[in-house]
Order: structure tokens, then C-alpha cells, then sequence
């Protein structure tokens, strides 16, 4: 599916009651997410990224401009049917899953609430989707506490992609994860865009990460869209001022450790190495 992000703006209330002066955490912000590529949302913390992200799972309303998906604002409506179209992985794994639930209960909700196929259609499915996230059948009478941070990790993807969505938006969903872990995660991911349509938004603070996985990306700085583009063109002929300081210190995989720069800004960014 792809969408559309026209004129966009999120402004926030600041201070009691909102009376503060108002932050301004998107300003008309346009944006085309072509159907079935994988965008990845760069910028340095605050730069309006997840904020973007809410906006497109339609948890946040925009203050300004509109966002559509084939052509429909999600906004008009409040149609059922978007949460089977639209689903999230976020970073915190653990804060993800209901502590009190298995495992196969988590995965297992999406389809009781939307009653797709019987209980034991359910259960199989369930099963299917632990296999296809590299995990036994076992796994599903678990309970969150008992796994490691990329095993719940896997258990979201399979819960958001439980309902077949045809929009995955995965805000930092490595980058609490160990670096072993974060490739295994990456790889599911890449694996699961290529067996599908899916149309996915990667939010990340790390380009290293992002020209692993996407096909294009746009650049964020202060609430702003200052580039974007396919993802080679914007890694070998960045023009934004602000892209080219990113790349400067983005580690590079074709060299040694020790050859890469020390990450340190002088353009006023903050770290996002």
C-alpha cells in the first residue's frame, strides 16, 4: 500500500494544562512511502521520527496537513479493519507483551478479536507463526519473562504479522538488542518483506542498520524532512548538509573498526551513532 504524507504537522501542548508554548515536532513534512518498499525514518532523537511513526499507526492526529494510504485517510473513519491493515513493532520487547499472557495467548489476540478461522485454525496458526520467526512450537505456554530480549523480539514480529498486515511499522525494533541479535532480527524482518507485499517503515537512529534493510530512506532533523530518496543515492551523493554529517559518522563495513571516524559532531546534532 503506499502512502501518502502531505503538509504534515504535530504540534504538542507544552506546560499545565497545555498553556506552555506549544513544541512543534513536525512541520509540513511530505513524504511518498512507495507500496512494498522499505523506508527507513533516520534522525537523532527528537527529530520527529516516532513521532512520524505514530502519526501513520494513527495513534497520534496530525495538528496540520493529512496522510492517506491508497488513496483513503485513515482519519475519516473509525474502521476496524485499519488494525488488521496496520501493525507496530516497537523497541522495548518486554513492555510490548502483557506479562500475564503465554505467549501463544499474545500471538493468539489479534486473531480471537477479529474471530479469523476457528479456535483450532487459531491455534495452528499460532504455531505456524512461531516456526516462521525461528522459534519451536514449545514457545508457546512460555511467558515473556522467561526469553531473551531477541526472543521477544521475535514473538512481536509474529504477533504483528499474525494478522497478515499490509503495513509494518518497526520503530528502533533492534536497538536494544545485542549486535548478534539485532542481525538474526534484521534477517526475519528481510525475510518476511520478501515473501510478502508488505510495506515497511523503519525508524532508527543508526544508518549502518538502515542500508541493511531499506530500499529508500528519509532523513529528519528538528521535526523537519530535509532528504529522501533511494537508499544509494543518498548514501553515495547525500546533498543536505545535515545527511552529510550523518554519513560522515556512520561506521563503514567495508573497512576496519579502527579506520572508521571517531563518532563526534560538530554541526550541533546529537550522537546517533
Amino acid at each position: 500500500m503506499t502512502i501518502e504524507i502531505q503538509n504534515l504537522s504535530v504540534t504538542y501542548p507544552t506546560g499545565m494544562f497545555g498553556r506552555g508554548k506549544p513544541f512543534q515536532a513536525l512541520s509540513d513534512v511530505n513524504l511518498t512511502i512507495p507500496a512494498g518498499s522499505v523506508m527507513g525514518i533516520v534522525g537523532e532523537s527528537g527529530s520527529g521520527k516516532s513521532t512520524l511513526g505514530r502519526v501513520i499507526l494513527r495513534i497520534l492526529r496530525p495538528s496540520e496537513g493529512r496522510i492517506t494510504i491508497d488513496g483513503e485517510d485513515p482519519y475519516a473513519s473509525e474502521d476496524p479493519g485499519f488494525r488488521r491493515t496496520v501493525q507496530a513493532v516497537f523497541q522495548d520487547s518486554g513492555a510490548s507483551l502483557n506479562p500475564r499472557r503465554t505467549v501463544g495467548a499474545s500471538i493468539r489476540e489479534g486473531l480471537d478479536i477479529h474471530r479469523i478461522g476457528t479456535p483450532r485454525e487459531r491455534d495452528e496458526k499460532v504455531i505456524h507463526l512461531l516456526e516462521k520467526v525461528g522459534l519451536s512450537a514449545g514457545y508457546a505456554t512460555r511467558m515473556p519473562h522467561t526469553l531473551s530480549g531477541g526472543q521477544r523480539q521475535r514473538i512481536n514480529i509474529a504477533r504483528a504479522v499474525a494478522l497478515e498486515p499490509k503495513i509494518l511499522v518497526a520503530d528502533e525494533p533492534v536497538s536494544a538488542l545485542d549486535t548478534s541479535v539485532q542481525a538474526q532480527v534484521l534477517e526475519l524482518l528481510a525475510d518476511l518483506r520478501s515473501s510478502t507485499d508488505m510495506t515497511m517503515i523503519f525508524i532508527s537512529h543508526d544508518l549502518s542498520v538502515v542500508r541493511e534493510i531499506c530500499d529508500q530512506v528519509a532523513i529528519m532533523h528538528r521535526g523537519t524532512l530535509v532528504e529522501a530518496g533511494d537508499i544509494e543515492t543518498i548514501f553515495n551523493r547525500p546533498r543536505h548538509p545535515i545527511t552529510q554529517a550523518l554519513m560522515r559518522d556512520t561506521p563503514r563495513l567495508d573497512v576496519p573498526l579502527s579506520m572508521n571516524p571517531t563518532f563526534s559532531y560538530n554541526t550541533g546534532l546529537a550522537n546517533v551513532a
